[in-house]
């Protein structure tokens, strides 16, 4: 069991490192793609294996290239997917996903907010 978990750490870690180096427009597709995944596995047939590993995934991209959450391209998939996920997800009772989707939402979060910022009296 150890073993397996050091595994999987050591691959979102190259995930989170990879996605720094690929274009944006990639990168948000597969981070698209790992909300759609989390949010099948949080159905009534959903597992706690999908949820962890789609929440680190994207907690990976987020702590690795937080960049990439400053642009969420044409759709403005980080403020309209991604951190509403984020939200929820900081809710889960799987002490791993909650703590993933709060990292999504600290580092993302962060990063579009430098990059969006908010006139004052502006919502």
């Amino acid at each position: 069991e150890r073993g397996r978990e050091e595994a999987r750490d050591k691959l979102l870690f190259a995930l989170g490192n990879l996605s720094s180096l690929a274009p944006e427009g990639a990168v948000r597709t597969l981070v698209k793609r790992l909300i759609d995944n989390w949010g099948r596995a949080c159905g009534s047939n959903g597992s706690v294996a999908g949820r962890r590993a789609s929440s680190g995934a994207v907690a990976a991209i987020a702590g690795r290239s937080p960049i990439v959450f400053s642009d969420g391209g044409k759709a403005d998939l980080f403020r309209k997917r991604v951190l509403p996920t984020a939200f929820v997800g900081s809710f889960d009772e799987d002490a791993v996903v909650k703590k993933n989707w709060m990292k999504v939402w600290e580092e993302g979060g962060g990063a579009y907010k430098k990059a969006n910022p908010v006139s004052e009296g502006k919502f």
